[in-house]
């Protein structure tokens, strides 16, 4: 059975992956000052309208598409912002790592 994966767990397999970084919190900017929230400019129109605009009426493979997605097992994954521990390496600025069931699956930055 897959492992819960909390924030505090999340944190601390990114720390043991990463010894010289340390997490942050992802809601502020690399001067510490809170980044406001920003909202959409565009929406994108309904998957099931869009397949009816360019295959036609017939929504018989979007449905079997949809069940096969439904059907697979959802996995817990967090993201954790991280930046260098020493100021000589902030120039590298922040990266952002993935961990799902309890290890690093990517990063990015």
């Amino acid at each position: 059975m897959a492992q819960k994966t909390t924030t505090s767990t999340a944190e601390q397999v990114a720390q043991k992956a990463k010894p010289n970084w340390k997490p942050v919190p992802a809601n502020t900017g690399q001067d510490g000052n809170d980044i406001l929230p920003s909202a959409a400019d565009a929406q994108t129109p309904e998957l099931e309208a869009l397949h009816r605009k360019y295959f036609g009426a017939s929504t018989e493979a979007l449905t079997s598409a949809v069940r096969a997605v439904k059907s697979k097992p959802v996995k817990k994954s967090k993201m954790v912002v991280m930046e260098p521990k020493n100021a000589v390496d902030a120039r590298q600025g922040r990266k952002t790592v993935l961990v799902e069931d309890g290890k690093v699956i990517g990063e990015q930055g």
